[in-house]
């Protein structure tokens, strides 16, 4: 007969299981697109296929022959696993947010002629006419990256503003405005050398 207690850490072994199956995979798939491979073939101004949601505000888009790991531009997602506990429902709903969009065609708004560190094309997207980052910033989804000046950015700014003012989404989450803030400090402290 299992105990209260017993069934307890088997549930949580369980989910931490799934959550280190979760990230494995992510970082294979992530891993076997080659670095740069979106370098010179995404083109601004035209359409591309989104083909799978990595997480919040990074996504796999498809343009011709074009196949492109994208930073969405401008924004920052908590990550739907590897975020606190308390922080993991928000990465989530940045995800389910990019998850309609999931096959559907976006067009490429934008495109920064350098990849990131991390070899990831930084680009901005829209859908039915609208920046998907931009929405997502206003429903309080994700946070302006401040990091860097963006095309746009004051925009974004000011969605951002609002959805605070709203406590819309992470806005009505203590736990994550104080991740948040330390956020924006380190970002403004890289932005100002």
């Amino acid at each position: 007969m299992f105990s209260a207690t017993r069934i307890y850490w088997l549930v949580v072994l369980a989910l931490f299981g799934c959550s280190v199956f979760f990230v494995v995979r992510t970082e294979q798939y992530r891993r076997s697109i080659p670095k740069g491979s979106g370098k010179n073939c995404l083109q601004g101004g035209k359409a591309a296929t989104i083909k799978r949601i990595i997480d919040g505000d990074e996504l796999v888009v498809s343009q011709g022959n074009c196949m492109v790991n994208v930073r969405l531009l401008g924004i920052k997602s908590f990550h739907p696993v590897r975020s606190e506990l308390a922080l993991q429902p928000l990465g989530q709903a940045a995800v389910g947010h990019l998850k309609r969009y999931l096959g559907e065609k976006v067009t490429v708004l934008s495109r920064e002629k350098k990849l990131d560190p991390r070899g990831r094309t930084l680009a901005r997207l829209s859908a039915d006419g609208k920046d998907i980052g931009l929405r997502m910033v206003a429903d309080g989804l994700v946070v302006v990256y401040r990091k860097f000046p963006f095309h746009g950015e004051q925009r974004y700014i000011a969605a951002e503003e609002r959805a605070r003012a709203l406590r819309k989404g992470l806005w009505s989450n203590p736990m994550a405005i104080t991740r948040v803030q330390y956020w924006q400090v380190h970002w403004a402290k890289e932005r100002s050398k």
